[in-house]
């Protein structure tokens, strides 16, 4: 896919179905998103992923595995990313409301 189209473009995402299946989550989401897009989304959830510490044990283990699997196939991937974002998001309100009652 690299050879044919080149880098990511950086504002507005491309279609790679004719590149599918594209193995890797985050080389498929830097494709098809943009790259500015892919850069704060990931931001964001690895700004959220620093809240893990506080996370109870088997939310860590849920997390890690979410992320283990974005390095296999994309097909599942897009509810997985989700999903974790949903349980970082909540885990880091259950936390602030633990601070501020």
């Amino acid at each position: 896919m690299f050879q044919a189209v080149g880098l990511p473009n950086p504002l507005f995402g491309m279609n790679i179905e004719p590149y599918k299946p594209v193995d890797f989550f985050f080389i498929a989401m830097f494709y098809s998103a943009g790259g500015i897009a892919s850069v704060v989304m990931l931001f964001c959830y690895f700004h959220l992923l620093g809240n893990m510490r506080r996370l109870s044990r088997f939310m860590r283990w849920v997390v890690v595995v979410f992320l283990l699997t974005t390095f296999t196939e994309t097909y599942f991937l897009v509810p997985v990313f989700n999903v974790s974002l949903l349980l970082l998001c909540r885990g880091k309100e259950m936390i602030n409301s633990k601070l501020e009652g």
